[in-house]
């Protein structure tokens, strides 16, 4: 475990969840550097844009959150099914642009 913290997650979506429980907890320098890391290793690996969503929501970062829901919007990342029901998204649903992109994903109101 040379070089990481016992806590390091190794997926992207344990990262996320790291990032955003940081974010929740005040921490939200460390949840940019997981945010950090994890855009680093999209050069290595692919991880949905929705996932990178969900953390932006976490910190409260409404427009950057919306930025990659777009790009998972213009990929059909399979994640967006999940609009819905994902608690991670909780915070972007008052905006106007979560009822937009819920109508384009072409969920029933």
């Amino acid at each position: 475990m040379r070089g990481r913290s016992r806590f390091q997650a190794t997926v992207p979506d344990e990262s996320a969840s790291l990032a955003i429980a940081n974010a929740k907890a005040g921490r939200k320098d460390e949840a940019r550097r997981i945010l950090s890391d994890m855009k680093e290793r999209t050069k290595r690996q692919h991880i949905s844009p929705c996932v990178f969503a969900m953390v932006h929501a976490g910190l409260g970062e409404k427009d950057e959150a919306f930025e990659w829901l777009e790009k998972a919007y213009g990929s059909r990342d399979f994640i967006l099914t999940l609009l819905q029901v994902e608690p991670m998204f909780d915070p972007l649903r008052d905006d106007p642009r979560y009822a937009d992109l819920m109508r384009r994903v072409a969920f029933p109101r």
